[in-house]
């Protein structure tokens, strides 16, 4: 699993702090005779001629198909999908154009709404999460990276990829069972996060600090040990570790706190390499003058490269 997929899922968790999420359909192209969208796929809504990566949508699983996947034609089928993130900013008008991210093979780049995403409505609760955006990390400008974060309501919680590493800190090629080993050509990694929470201080000061504090006990409860969301695997085999929650940084007009957390999932090693499926050998016998046998059998042998 990517850190892409990881940072969307975590964002599609922590919806529930947000509000209810849209849903609807959505008409998909495939580019020869039939091809086929995965379940949990993402799309970028673009509206007013601009990618609005806070009402991405993602595909949700085919209950028709074993794997969850949408079988679809080149005249267009109808998917099924919902928003990531709660609230009204997830509501799409009909005919919305929506582009794949990433692409996927043999589908048309772009797809629209059938008849809309509906039914996303914020959380009318102390401390609900009114914005949620990723960003690579706040230094101690925390004021202009909210800004260019996009960050505009509060409170709001920025997602940032720290580091990655195997389980077990080690990158030793070395043969044996170790921690981190799942089986052959296959490791387990971690991804490390940051989330930075950010509360107003325009207003009453005292109810900001509370509130605050009310967000990041609501975020350690949803994300505490967390292994799937929404049907979707989210860190596995262990679910979501928390590290640590802290206050960060305030500024003129906010107050931040961090919780770091870690993600993990299976790395499979990729090779490239093509092999044939077996290896042909060339035989050459030597025989003293006058033994050597009327018939020669050398059996084929298939030897599997793998």
């Amino acid at each position: 699993m990517s850190a892409i997929q990881q940072s969307r899922g975590i964002m599609a968790a922590l919806s529930v702090l947000q509000g209810g999420t849209a849903t609807g359909s959505i008409l998909v192209h495939s580019t020869a005779a039939t091809g086929s969208v995965p379940a949990h796929a993402h799309l970028v809504p673009i509206v007013g001629g601009a990618l609005q990566e806070d009402a991405i949508v993602r595909v949700d699983k085919n209950p028709a198909t074993e794997g969850g996947a949408w079988p679809v034609v080149l005249a267009g089928t109808s998917v099924t999908v919902s928003a990531v993130q709660g609230g009204t900013r997830g509501n799409l008008a009909a005919g919305t154009e929506l582009l794949w991210d990433p692409p996927l093979s043999g589908i048309a780049t772009k797809s629209a709404t059938v008849a809309g995403l509906s039914g996303g409505t914020w959380l009318d609760t102390f401390g609900s999460l009114k914005d949620l955006r990723q960003f690579r990390g706040l230094s101690p400008d925390v004021a202009q990276d909210l800004l260019r974060a996009q960050a505009g309501m509060m409170p709001a919680a920025v997602l940032a990829w720290a580091s990655c590493g195997p389980v077990s800190g080690s990158v030793s090629a070395a043969y044996g069972a170790t921690q981190d080993r799942a089986g052959r050509g296959v490791r387990l990694w971690k991804n490390h996060w940051d989330l930075f929470l950010v509360t107003s201080r325009q207003s009453d000061l005292a109810i900001r600090l509370r509130e605050g504090d009310q967000l990041r006990d609501d975020v350690l409860e949803v994300l505490t040990d967390r292994v799937a969301v929404r049907g979707q695997v989210l860190s596995s085999p262990q679910g979501i570790e928390i590290l640590d929650a802290r206050q960060y940084a305030s500024t003129p007009t906010s107050f931040v706190d961090v919780v770091q957390f870690t993600t993990s999932y299976a790395l499979v090693k990729r090779d490239a390499q093509a092999f044939s499926d077996w290896l042909v050998t060339r035989y050459r016998s030597f025989y003293e003058k006058g033994t050597h046998p009327a018939e020669l059998d050398v059996p084929d042998v298939k030897v599997p490269m793998t």
